[in-house]
């Protein structure tokens, strides 16, 4: 699967929520919060053992989910990561202050330095699972089977919240 064809896929469970300000701050907070959990799992790789490249995979699946959304929403590029000098961590903190001030207090978002960003994000995903040696397709397959076992039709908030993971 081709990271256009993901993002068509993943679109399908993102639920929409009440406003604009709202959808952004939901993706980009899931898109750090994924993060951190796809760090520990690489810190953790030699105490997990065989486990740990599928529990990357997983993971990276989560960050990828949110990103290809996040750039859904805003026609961004989702095929285009680049170096822009700075950590992931760093990036998606700027995108966080971005989306607080749209949320609370209105603030127009500048589209062209969220553009910018994104490319930073992008870049270090890719780079992630070239440097793991994890299979993008792979991962975006595996995704879309987790959220398609989860949300059989679409989203639905009481399945996110009560998930059954055996299912998936």
């Amino acid at each position: 699967m081709n990271k256009l064809d993901y993002q068509k896929a993943a679109e399908r469970t993102c639920p929409p929520l009440d406003t604009p300000a709202m959808d952004h701050t939901h993706m980009i907070m899931g898109i750090l919060d994924e993060w951190y959990e796809t760090k520990d799992e690489i810190s953790n790789m030699e105490s997990t053992g065989p486990d740990a490249k599928e529990n990357i995979i997983k993971e990276l699946g989560d960050v990828f989910w949110y990103v290809a959304n996040y750039c859904r929403m805003f026609k961004i590029d989702f095929t285009n990561g680049r170096d822009i000098g700075m950590a992931y961590d760093t990036i998606a903190v700027k995108l966080i202050g971005i989306h607080k001030k749209e949320l609370a207090y209105g603030k127009d978002v500048v589209w062209e330095e969220v553009n910018y960003l994104m490319q930073g994000i992008l870049y270090w995903l890719d780079l992630t699972c070239e440097l793991l040696d994890v299979n993008q397709s792979d991962v975006f397959e595996r995704n879309i089977k987790k959220v398609t076992a989860r949300f059989p039709e679409k989203f639905d908030a009481n399945l996110a919240i009560n998930k059954d993971e055996s299912n998936e």
